[in-house]
């Protein structure tokens, strides 16, 4: 409280939670039955930097990027008693996000989740972010409910929910992601019973694509300049190129591996409404523009770089992809991530 004037105390309605002016008689008993609201989704990019420091310290399952929605969710659980929920409606990026391991781990281990409900896009109309109602509890369960509405779903209120009941032997290490489709999640379990996988990353190298205002462009080539798709696009098994510009690749050496003439995988950032992955085959010196991400086999070899495009685009792949992935199934921008 000392980094505050008495003025700007009362402006934000600060409070110290456990004193005479806050909530004392309440957290001397043990905290709350019930704390319930819509915590604000701020994200890292628009928090300065004492901010970020101060959330990183105070809470070590913060990851490398993050919200203040979540924040909310791991400083309000504290305040509940031995049997106390937590109610939010919010961002539902942490169920399956990349940076979100840390909390769901720390959530399924010392908590509980009791219900996820993943409401249709647009249920608050300015506010651009999936979202989500989720109840936890203070005392760890054995499993919880879950129901994703259909994105262009019209709802005005939460009845009759078909949930599918979801057991947390499925929640598995490292990434402790939230299972959204229980037969995905078990066809994915059996088949890591019966065989070894490896990562995608650890057979490629890969780069997001980049934006095209980070290239000057040029109609003709010049010494050290790159083919550039100005305008095209990825399809399934089809690189589609309407017009091809050319740029200067010399003050970008680090990114010509990936952009040079040799066999690779081409993923489409988007996923297409049909909820499949995009992917095609390129063995061209082009340099692509941010939505398209090339792979690169370790090997190089033609015949397994197009053994790997057959598996991505298969029926297969893209069920279990969409339903691990609360990202890849966002309705205003399906998408495929790179992990960092």
């Amino acid at each position: 409280m000392g980094l505050y004037e008495d003025d700007e105390k009362y402006r934000i309605n600060a409070f110290d939670w456990e004193g005479k002016d806050g909530f004392e008689e309440i957290m001397n008993g043990g905290g709350f039955d019930a704390v319930i609201g819509n915590p604000p989704y701020i994200p890292i990019e628009s928090m300065s930097d004492d901010q970020k420091n101060y959330y990183v310290k105070h809470f070590p399952q913060l990851e490398r990027k993050f919200d203040s929605s979540v924040i909310f969710i791991l400083s309000q659980l504290t305040k509940l008693n031995s049997a106390g929920l937590l109610g939010y409606i919010s961002s539902l990026t942490w169920q399956t996000g990349e940076n979100y391991s840390k909390l769901r781990e720390y959530l399924f281990t010392n908590y509980g989740v009791i219900s996820l409900i993943n409401l249709p896009f647009d249920v608050f109309k300015n506010a651009y972010v999936d979202t989500g109602v989720y109840i936890l509890s203070r005392k760890p369960t054995r499993l919880y409910l879950i129901y994703r509405y259909p994105k262009k779903a019209s709802i005005s209120r939460l009845e009759d929910i078909p949930f599918l009941e979801i057991s947390n032997d499925l929640i598995q290490p490292p990434d402790f992601k939230v299972i959204l489709d229980p037969v995905a999640a078990g066809i994915i379990q059996r088949l890591q019973k019966k065989y070894d996988f490896i990562s995608l990353g650890e057979i490629t190298i890969s780069t997001q694509g980049l934006s095209g205002n980070m290239f000057v462009l040029s109609s003709k080539p010049k010494k050290d300049f790159y083919p550039f798709l100005e305008t095209g696009q990825v399809y399934r098994y089809i690189l589609s190129k309407e017009n091809i510009a050319y740029t200067d690749m010399s003050n970008k050496s680090s990114l010509c591996a990936f952009y040079n003439a040799k066999p690779k995988v081409l993923i489409r950032r988007v996923i297409n409404r049909q909820d499949r992955l995009m992917c095609a085959y390129s063995d061209e010196k082009l340099v692509y523009k941010k939505d398209i991400n090339p792979f690169i086999l370790h090997s190089q070899d033609e015949e397994q770089t197009l053994f790997l495009l057959g598996i991505l685009n298969s029926k297969l792949f893209s069920y279990l992809y969409v339903n691990t992935s609360s990202i890849a199934t966002k309705d205003d921008f399906r998408q495929t991530t790179l992990a960092e």
